[in-house]
């Protein structure tokens, strides 16, 4: 029995070829976009556990293993922020007067009596000629 290639024989054969053609490009690409999951899923878990050594390669710490070294490293640090906010707290009682036990209390204590002085207190200035300045000040 011979084939007959008519016309609507010829399209229904075409229309299959295709629809074959699309179902092998569909599946193909669902295939590629599973695999490029699984492995950015599988780079996902080697950064999150970490990776041991290699040829080549020095280990990787996990993710749990690093933020215990900045939990550590932040506890370090809280103490230092707290000793240096100590410091600040006794430098700064310091600046501001409290009564006459600051160190601003003692300078203006000073002050003002340096610019009182006695009646006929004589103020010492020594004035230096530009030009003695030429030698060895020692002398």
């Amino acid at each position: 029995m011979p084939l007959s290639l008519d016309a609507s024989t010829v399209g229904a054969w075409l229309i299959g070829t295709a629809a074959a053609i699309t179902a092998i490009v569909v599946i193909w690409r669902f295939v590629l976009a599973a695999v490029r999951g699984v492995r950015k899923a599988g780079h996902f878990f080697d950064d999150w556990f970490g990776e041991g050594e290699r040829p080549g390669q020095s280990a990787r710490p996990g993710v749990p293993e690093r933020l215990a070294r900045v939990e550590s490293s932040l506890a370090c640090m809280s103490d230092q922020v707290t000793q240096t906010a100590a410091r600040v707290e006794r430098v700064e009682a310091q600046v501001y007067p409290n009564g006459g036990s600051s160190l601003n209390d003692a300078v203006r204590r000073i002050e003002k009596r340096t610019t009182q002085q006695q009646p006929g207190a004589v103020l010492h200035q020594t004035f230096v000629n530009p030009g003695d300045l030429s030698g060895d000040l020692n002398e």
